[in-house]
């Protein structure tokens, strides 16, 4: 019975296979196995086949070779594992590595649940695509081996996926450099958070690209788009209320909101200094927020009046309390309904 294979032939039924490759000539005793080669798939495991220079013989004891995210999911864990012995700098730069891309990710994945559109939706996903492509070869270029990320982009069903390739891509990549023993330690945790700070910069860009094109289409955007803020006003909040905001915003789903909230934690704090007040008192205001901004229904991002209400607060505690109201607000909708139209108009 014969069977074609790249790199094994089946002769006879007393010889169940014979590797016909040139790494395979001096089998079992002489050769060296190919790491890549898989009897079981054969057709798709090594590359070069019949000219392959390891031995594809199956008797051979070999690694398990996991998948990509496999690989991504074990460098996690291993990371877990000794994260507590990791210099605290380290520890801080991977954290930001797993948190920031996925509130970004879920930001950009509640907009593109809002888009009725699919074509519209299709053409936001390539944009991300093309966006996380520019992200991994600032991560290539930043690795000491200078090897190339595997970009695969057909291999990716949804965002969620996209962004959990750039996580472990991005975690590599520190991996890499820290390994990298020709500058000192300290040297080498500075050069290491400049690089993931400036990288991670860029991924919270992405969503205002989808705006930009959605600006050159004539479609819909954000409201962070329109919101006049600088681009540098989050390097002049302090890191202690940075923190807050990120976690406010993470935790309410409502990415866009950033820079308000970082206006009002720097007019906050002009004014503590001036009356006298302590950073206790901002802190606390952040935390109140939390509740009302949580309970505020994903739908009220789809309108831009209840978006404006929010962006024109004038201090913390208006901003608590606008959003309070539209939390009240949107109740009452929702309890005054009394068809499946009132319920949806409501909704809308």
């Amino acid at each position: 019975m014969g069977m074609d294979s790249p790199g094994v032939s089946f002769d006879s039924d007393e010889v169940p296979y014979r590797p016909s490759n040139p790494g395979s000539r001096n089998h079992p005793d002489g050769c060296k196995p190919c790491n890549k080669y898989n009897a079981k798939r054969p057709e798709k495991s090594c590359r070069q086949a019949l000219t392959c220079e390891f031995c594809h013989g199956s008797d051979h004891d070999r690694p398990i070779r996991r998948g990509q995210r496999g690989r991504h999911a074990l460098q996690r864990r291993l990371y877990l594992e000794a994260r507590e012995d990791m210099p605290a700098a380290l520890r801080h730069v991977v954290d930001e590595i797993y948190k920031v891309p996925a509130a970004v990710m879920e930001q950009i994945k509640r907009r593109l649940e809002c888009t009725p559109d699919l074509i519209y939706c299709e053409q936001q996903v390539q944009i991300l695509v093309e966006g996380i492509a520019q992200i991994a070869d600032q991560a290539q270029l930043s690795r000491p081996d200078g090897s190339r990320v595997a970009f695969r982009e057909c291999i990716w069903s949804d965002v969620g996926s996209m962004f959990k390739w750039l996580t472990g891509a991005l975690h590599l990549m520190v991996r890499k450099m820290w390994d990298d023993e020709t500058l000192e330690e300290k040297d080498r945790l500075k050069e290491m958070s400049n690089i993931v700070t400036g990288i991670l910069q860029e991924c919270k860009k992405l969503p205002l690209k989808l705006d930009e094109y959605a600006v050159a289409s004539g479609l819909p955007i954000s409201p962070e788009f329109h919101y006049d803020a600088p681009e540098d006003i989050f390097d002049k909040v302090p890191p202690w209320a940075i923190d807050k905001v990120e976690k406010l915003a993470e935790d309410a789903q409502r990415g866009w909101l950033r820079k308000k909230l970082c206006q009002l934690v720097l007019a906050e704090l002009q004014s503590a200094d001036e009356a006298g007040a302590t950073h206790d008192d901002i802190q606390q205001a952040l935390d109140r927020l939390g509740m009302p901004l949580q309970q505020l229904p994903y739908f009220a991002d789809t309108s831009r009046e209840a978006q404006q209400k929010l962006l024109d607060a004038s201090s913390l505690a208006h901003l608590w309390q606008a959003a309070d109201e539209l939390v009240e607000r949107f109740k009452a909708q929702l309890l005054d309904a009394d068809s499946l139209e009132d319920l949806e108009n409501a909704l809308s």
